[in-house]
C-alpha cells in the first residue's frame, strides 16, 4: 500500500472548496486512485465519492478536487459557515 498523500490543504474560492495534495513517493509505481475522505460535523470521516471521486483520472493526475460548499452543507457532512474542512 502506498504512503498517504503529502500536505493535504483546502482553500475557498467562489463558494467552492479546493482540496489539494502532493502525491507521495510511490517508488515509481503509478497511482491510479486516492481514497478521499471528508470529516462530517460529528467528527466521522466519510469517503466523498459523490463530491470528490478519487478514482477519477483527472483528479488523480492533478492532485486536486473542487467541492461545492452546498455539497458540504448537505447530509452527511452538515458543515456550516466557519467550520473547518478536514480531508
Amino acid at each position: 500500500m502506498p504512503a498517504k498523500p503529502l500536505a493535504p490543504s483546502t482553500s475557498v474560492l467562489n463558494n467552492k472548496v479546493i482540496i489539494e495534495w502532493d502525491a507521495p513517493d510511490n517508488a515509481g509505481a503509478t497511482i491510479d486512485s486516492y481514497s478521499i475522505q471528508i470529516r462530517q460535523k460529528n467528527g466521522t470521516f466519510t469517503p466523498s465519492i459523490a463530491l470528490c471521486n478519487g478514482g477519477n483520472a483527472g483528479i488523480v493526475g492533478l492532485t486536486t478536487c473542487t467541492v461545492t460548499l452546498l455539497g458540504l452543507r448537505a447530509d452527511p457532512y452538515l458543515l456550516v459557515l466557519g467550520d473547518d474542512v478536514v480531508v
